[in-house]
């Protein structure tokens, strides 16, 4: 990974602050204009930061697709912490998108990476979305550029529109039999939580056991294996169906048929019952004799198209 790009929805009032691949500390002020404000810092290794200040534009481009011609601009005061600044989607009904290139690609083998950054929607959270991807080294050589079809590797944030709400965690991953890329979908991740307008904070962890955790304002909300919780799986099926597979010219789909050798055994004694009492069953210790066979299910309701 080699740059980070950010996609917004159709609504304008969703301001961001980014802080990607990094743990943060709030103890330090920033000693710029808003140096009133306590500004997180990244401790320790952190491949990407960005607070957006006023010079914000000297590391972001936007992109020059047709399908991507909403504005950015500052917001001063987007969050609860007076002074915060953000950088706002200011454009009513257009989609947002720009880039920022790494000074370091990011190779995480042995290590945890952690992304995170904050989001307010401060006219709600109707049919937007307020992701980031994660773009492959070679995905795109200029930034203006970047589209939808730009290889990444991770795609992160809330989305949400129609029946879908949710917080989308997609890796790109690559067969390494067939080498097409395929689009890997965390199972069972969490909601927007964007609808009350207020400040949020999204956490994406994935640990080198192949573990990953979404959390929202620091308190997790879903865990689960890269290998076994995205949909489809990243490890394959030990059984898949073949697609070119096709019944016989001569298949019988009668589930069972009669058997044309068959014939009773030569003890066979027409004259015995069909089913004969075991033995050796006996009555539950808890056995009603008095109460009958069946009863009515008190849930039961006739179909709408019953005669």
């Amino acid at each position: 990974l080699d740059t980070i790009m950010m996609k917004g929805g159709r609504a304008a009032g969703v301001c961001l602050l980014v802080c990607v691949l990094a743990f943060v500390r709030a103890d330090d002020v920033a000693p710029d204009q808003y140096a009133g404000v306590a500004t997180a810092e990244p401790e320790g290794k952190a491949y990407f930061f960005e607070p957006f200040r006023t010079d914000w534009k000297k590391d972001w481009v936007s992109s020059a697709d047709s399908g991507f011609d909403g504005e950015w601009t500052l917001q001063e005061n987007y969050s609860e912490v007076p002074g915060d600044a953000g950088i706002k989607m200011d454009s009513a009904g257009k989609r947002h998108a720009m880039a920022s290139a790494l000074t370091t690609a990011v190779e995480v083998k042995d290590s945890t990476l952690v992304v995170q950054y904050e989001v307010k929607a401060s006219n709600g959270f109707a049919c937007d979305g307020a992701y980031l991807k994660l773009l492959q080294k070679e995905a795109v050589s200029d930034l203006t550029k970047f589209d939808n079809s730009a290889r990444y590797t991770i795609m992160f944030g809330p989305d949400r529109c129609g029946t879908t709400d949710k917080v989308h965690f997609i890796l790109q991953h690559q067969n390494p039999v067939s080498k097409e890329w395929e689009e890997k979908h965390a199972n069972n991740v969490p909601t927007s939580s964007l609808g009350d307008r207020k400040t949020h904070l999204f956490t994406l962890i994935i640990r080198p056991d192949n573990t990953f955790e979404i959390l929202i304002d620091n308190e997790s909300k879903s865990k689960g294996s890269l290998l076994t919780d995205m949909t489809p799986p990243v490890n394959p099926e030990k059984v898949i169906d073949d697609p070119d597979d096709s019944k016989p010219s001569d298949w019988v789909d009668v589930a069972k048929i009669e058997d044309p050798a068959a014939k009773k055994p030569d003890d066979w004694d027409e004259s015995l019952p069909e089913y004969v009492p075991d033995d050796k069953a006996s009555k539950p210790s808890g056995w009603e004799d008095n109460e009958p066979q069946k009863v009515p299910d008190p849930a039961a309701v006739k179909p709408t198209d019953w005669d």
